[in-house]
């Protein structure tokens, strides 16, 4: 499939008529004259033109309410086999304390005017359990120092001085997984992360990691939204920011002193070979076609030297393409060690997976 029919079905001029920011308009207009293989499935056109959409309506002081929802923060009846799992492995007593925390916090600060008092209750009792949860399995010990950025206008409460949310306290379940038994403060990180929807995992990690530098590759809008949010959230980190480029050597200097950088994934292949220690990708392999999936396989065992981290649906029916992919289906190289393959506990309907790309003495070697 070339170009021209992968974006058939994606009238492209008239996207590009429709934004008014013109950094976005540049990400866009660069993704769609890129090779095949970089533009995304149906199903991500789909939402890359609702996720535009609102974002020009609602903007992005407030796209934690609106485009947030499409990538990895559950709301409604998602939420009740969640919250199921998570009270039956805190036991009774942490349950009930739970429960009384959600339903007897009365601040409506960051309450949607459209939820009603019931409803805000039960979010707040869930997001007790989820952090209760989240403390006992945070190995790093990142959570106490952890709390929701303001920005972007989060489904949020304050407790004891910080902002709880679902998405710091998934970052931290997926970071832990990540780095199980690796002591990141004794060296520098290389990390990479394809399809970081609006960059929570990489702001726990460069909040917490001094030494950590971090590269997102993904595609518009939500390069555009992580790249505006990272540069707010951590004003003192140094940013690569997007724009076209043919080589890496006329990037390298600036892009190596960089603490994040934003690439187009057709960017990715202009890295270097076995450039990253640490690789992550968060539910968006499964909606991409089996030619990507294959394509992406390969590239991250080009460019990771480490480990590489994988959080998917376990079986995930793409209408839209026609594809139904399923945990079995992804195509892991021979040579990779799997370090674990295991079910998500709090969302599990999903599985985790983390494998090593080359031995730890290799690892150690090229640091």
């Amino acid at each position: 499939m070339n170009q021209q029919e992968q974006l058939a079905d994606w009238d492209v001029k008239d996207l590009l008529g429709k934004i008014q920011d013109t950094e976005l308009r540049v990400m866009v207009s660069n993704l769609c004259v890129g090779p095949a293989i970089h533009q995304p499935s149906r199903f991500w056109r789909k939402y890359a033109q609702l996720n535009i959409e609102q974002l020009q309506e609602a903007g992005l002081d407030n796209f934690k309410r609106t485009i947030n929802q499409n990538y990895f923060n559950w709301v409604g009846g998602d939420l009740k086999e969640q919250r199921n799992r998570l009270g039956k492995e805190l036991g009774p007593a942490r349950f009930a304390w739970a429960w009384l925390r959600g339903f007897t916090t009365v601040s409506n600060e960051f309450k949607p005017k459209q939820w009603s008092g019931s409803t805000w209750r039960k979010y707040r009792f869930f997001l007790f359990l989820l952090r209760a949860y989240t403390a006992r399995k945070d190995q790093l010990g990142w959570l106490a120092s952890l709390a929701e950025p303001a920005v972007g206008n989060p489904l949020t409460f304050r407790n004891g001085g910080r902002l709880i949310s679902q998405d710091i306290c998934n970052s931290l379940l997926e970071l832990n997984g990540a780095l199980e038994a690796v002591r990141v403060r004794d060296r520098p990180l290389r990390c990479a992360e394809l399809g970081a929807g609006y960059g929570r995992v990489a702001y726990c990690m460069l909040h917490r990691c001094s030494q950590a530098k971090y590269t997102i590759i993904d595609i518009p809008p939500a390069l555009y939204i992580s790249q505006w949010y990272l540069g707010r959230t951590l004003p003192d980190r140094k940013i690569f920011h997007y724009r076209s480029f043919d080589s890496f050597a006329s990037v390298r200097e600036e892009f190596e002193v960089a603490d994040v950088a934003f690439l187009l994934p057709q960017q990715a292949e202009l890295l270097p070979d076995k450039y990253f220690d640490l690789f992550i990708n968060i539910s968006s392999l499964q909606e991409m076609t089996m030619e990507q999936i294959r394509f992406w396989f390969g590239q991250i065992d080009r460019l990771c030297r480490g480990r590489f981290y994988s959080k998917q649906w376990i079986v995930h029916a793409n209408e839209i393409d026609n594809i139904m992919v399923k945990r079995e289906d992804y195509p892991v190289p021979t040579h990779w060690r799997a370090v674990y393959n295991r079910e998500c506990f709090v969302q599990p309907r999903f599985f985790e997976a983390l494998y090593e790309l080359a031995s730890q003495d290799k690892q150690s070697d090229r640091n």
